[in-house]
């Protein structure tokens, strides 16, 4: 059933100013079938909500292989698979704290 069957234009909803049904200003009368207005479009609307459910599915399907691969792996982890107390590390211990976007300046000189 078409839009203009129903007396007013297809998407056209009561509260869009004038009377959908075109039946008076009384506001009493409105379209009885504005609630069914988006029936018009259910091939449109189900194969929306259909991508959308196969969209879901294909993430959902993604997500599980990545856990899985995750699982599969044999990840480094330095705490634990390098040899305690051989580490040989060339960091300065007494080196100012890093933050990114800040200029620094060589210990023991005066700041302005």
């Amino acid at each position: 059933m078409a839009g203009s069957e129903r007396g007013g234009p297809a998407g056209s909803s009561p509260t869009a100013g004038a009377d959908p049904g075109g039946k008076g200003p009384g506001g009493k009368d409105q379209d009885p079938f504005a609630d069914y207005l988006w029936m018009e479009n259910e091939e449109d609307f189900d194969r929306q909500v259909e991508e959308e459910l196969q969209e879901q599915e294909f993430l959902d399907r993604c997500f599980q292989e990545m856990l899985e691969e995750e699982e599969e792996r044999d990840w480094f982890i330095p705490a634990r698979d390098l040899p305690q107390g051989t580490s040989k590390s060339t960091l300065n211990p007494d080196a100012q704290e890093f933050v990114p976007g800040v200029k620094y300046r060589p210990l023991g000189t005066a700041t302005d």
